[in-house]
């Protein structure tokens, strides 16, 4: 019987391969909001550097 539980667990964990992503999802929306902050910083740094010029 003890077999039975661990060949169903195997099997559970092949069909969801996508049940241990929540490291991936985390790390994923770390990059994105830090590309975000970049690409804000960099619009900011060419506005006032615009205004300065002027």
């Amino acid at each position: 019987m003890k077999e039975d539980s661990t060949e169903k667990l195997e099997c559970s964990l092949e069909d969801c391969p996508w049940c241990d992503t929540t490291g991936d999802v985390e790390k994923n929306r770390r990059t994105y909001w830090g590309i975000v902050g970049l690409i804000v910083a960099v619009l900011l740094i060419l506005l006032l550097v615009s205004i300065i010029l002027k």
